[in-house]
């Protein structure tokens, strides 16, 4: 499973390029734009056709989910740190998703809080990173994960060339950023050697 996370800038022709995205096969966009309002998300939302609006994973603003038909809700750290695990359980139980990121394998115990959000069960996908040095982010390095949770998505580096590997690490599936948007017109040709390289 290849996803692909929006570069964080607004990118020119960008619901364009998501539209050819979702048209190649694309089934999760994680659609992240750090500081911007939601007004700024749901603009970039109603440019996109309602037929691929269920591939996208929004972050933050969770009023947002349901109304537009979105795939689900990704917490940021403080979020999740913010937020309840019933109130998530609730948003999964009406069908949506819910993910998160985290860093280190180590950060969930394996019987946490039912308040904090804090076992790997508690969300449908976890954002894992940086498995190699990053593409988008400078001095952002890569770790070693010796115990990958089973719903855990690589992210950090990831390129066609290395998409392959991160699956024989035991990801469930791959996060691609840098390599979609170091250039945006090739987007496509990227999302799609990457999708080769994980089958």
């Amino acid at each position: 499973m290849i996803w692909v996370v929006t570069a964080p800038d607004t990118v020119p022709d960008e619901a364009s390029i998501l539209y050819d995205l979702f048209s190649a096969g694309l089934e999760t966009l994680l659609l992240r734009k750090p500081g911007w309002s939601a007004t700024e998300y749901e603009a970039l939302v109603q440019n996109v056709p309602p037929g691929f609006r269920n591939r996208i994973m929004l972050a933050g603003y969770p009023e947002l989910v349901e109304p537009y038909g979105l795939k689900g809700l990704h917490l940021s750290e403080r979020l999740r740190g913010i937020i309840p695990s019933r109130e998530t359980a609730v948003f999964r139980a009406s069908g949506f998703f819910v993910s998160t990121s985290i860093h280190s394998a180590g950060e969930f115990s394996a019987n946490g809080s039912a308040m904090t959000n804090n076992t790997p069960s508690d969300w449908d996908y976890l954002l894992l990173g940086p498995v190699f040095d990053s593409i988008s982010k400078a001095g952002y390095r890569a770790q070693h994960f010796d115990d990958v949770p089973y719903n855990a998505i690589g992210i950090g580096g990831i390129t066609p060339c290395n998409a392959g590997k991160v699956k024989g690490m035991g990801f469930y599936g791959a996060a691609l950023l840098g390599a979609v948007w170091q250039e945006p017109e090739q987007a496509v040709e990227v999302f799609m050697k990457a999708k080769q390289s994980w089958e």
